[in-house]
């Protein structure tokens, strides 16, 4: 997954994500992940483990070190409605595609599940379409 993906996630993320999230700060400084009790733990392969921030949503892919590879900002602030039902299961789709598919293929289920607005997904197409 190239760093223009997860650049533009950033880019749109919800107000709530701008100001109350650590984590961003953590993956800058290369600082562990010291508690992820209060995460709900989503999924993992071989080398990483995915959680989500209920309170920020946000799908953090953390390694086997406990340092943060990847922040999924989900719900970007171009939404004009957030739905939470069966949120486990859309986690779990978005993250087989993250593990095992293209790169298309995952924005897709990302815009499918409603995690993303048509304008970032509109966005993120035409950056893959780009590299």
């Amino acid at each position: 997954m190239d760093k223009t993906f997860f650049k533009i996630l950033a880019k749109y993320r919800n107000n709530i994500q701008k100001f109350n999230s650590p984590y961003e700060h953590m993956q800058k400084e290369g600082e562990k992940m010291t508690n992820v009790s209060s995460l709900l733990y989503v999924g993992n392969d071989k080398t990483t483990k995915a959680y989500y921030d209920k309170n920020l949503c946000i799908m953090l892919i953390v390694n086997n070190d406990l340092y943060i590879d990847h922040i999924f900002y989900l719900y970007d602030r171009k939404l004009k409605m957030i739905n939470t039902d069966q949120i486990e299961v859309k986690l779990q789709n978005i993250l087989e595609n993250y593990y095992k598919s293209t790169k298309n293929e995952l924005i897709n289920s990302l815009y499918k599940n409603g995690f993303i607005s048509y304008t970032v997904f509109q966005e993120l197409l035409k950056a893959n379409e780009d590299e």
